[in-house]
């Protein structure tokens, strides 16, 4: 079956339309990893099952702004009116949020409404929470420098046991928030010590250029999938429902393109407005 490839010109017209520009000369992974990275920080509008730990519970009166970004999250309403100012003024950055990058775990400010723009002032206390594509754990209301602050994974283990890899007991000295500090600003990884055992922290860890390991990753399942379902199409070798589809249209080419939809890159036929893959590619 003819197919032609569009998901490279898609892509690009996605980061675009974020970040104005592509750097000349880059290689195109590059800008797909930093997109990627971006659009993850922004929160995608995607109803999640909410989470509050008791230490959230116990301010939720004091920051009437919990229960908003809750229901939002809940709901899979845009929550971007409360995230960091870096999300704008330094979109194109992954290393923008290295406590984002390393952890999953993202703030909120809890500042009361600025006018113009609609969004809240950055001051104070900020809500850490863990995100993920289907849940959000409400972890604590702390300042806002508390980035290596490992209370906050010992509140989501107990929260959510399954957001953390339990590694075995601990063998060595734990780290202070001060090491996690210093070893994040040499884009280190550690392993965090809770209760007498060793776990990895969410998130996967970073990379030596700061980057997060998950969206790495996904930026390189993004691309095989990408070849392999062009492989696919050219071999007449896709999953019979979908060859019967395609097939329905004689004569007609697969234009094989790729959308970004509430968090989830997928993978379709514009001809025929067919969905061909979307398999665990959210961006949470």
């Amino acid at each position: 079956m003819l197919v032609v490839d569009e998901t490279q010109a898609d892509l690009a017209a996605l980061i675009l339309s974020d970040f104005g520009s592509l750097r000349s000369g880059a290689d195109p992974s590059r800008d797909l990893v930093d997109w990627l990275h971006y659009r993850a920080r922004r929160v995608a509008d995607r109803t999640r099952l909410i989470t509050r730990s008791k230490e959230v519970e116990a301010h939720r009166a004091t920051y009437p702004a919990i229960d908003e970004i809750a229901n939002r999250l809940a709901l899979g309403l845009d929550v971007s009116p409360w995230l960091s100012n870096t999300i704008r003024t330094k979109g194109s950055d992954p290393r923008a949020d290295l406590m984002f990058n390393q952890w999953q775990v993202s703030h909120f400010h809890l500042g009361p409404w600025l006018n113009n723009p609609k969004r809240v002032k950055r001051s104070g206390p900020v809500l850490f929470a863990y995100i993920a594509a289907d849940k959000a754990s409400l972890l604590d209301v702390q300042p806002h420098d508390s980035w290596t602050r490992t209370n906050l994974l010992r509140i989501l283990l107990r929260v959510d046991p399954s957001a953390m890899q339990d590694i075995g007991p601990s063998g060595a000295t734990p780290l202070t928030d001060t090491d996690h500090k210093t070893l994040r600003g040499k884009h280190s990884n550690a392993t965090v010590d809770i209760d007498g055992r060793t776990y990895n922290p969410p998130g996967w860890g970073i990379m030596g250029s700061g980057d997060s390991m998950r969206f790495r990753v996904l930026a390189d399942y993004v691309e095989h999938l990408i070849g392999r379902m062009l492989h696919q199409i050219q071999t007449n070798s896709l999953p019979p429902e979908l060859m019967r589809q395609l097939a329905s249209q004689i004569g007609v080419p697969v234009r094989l393109g790729i959308r970004f939809e509430r968090g989830l890159l997928v993978l379709y036929d514009k001809n025929r407005r067919l969905d061909l893959a979307a398999p665990n590619m959210v961006v949470a």
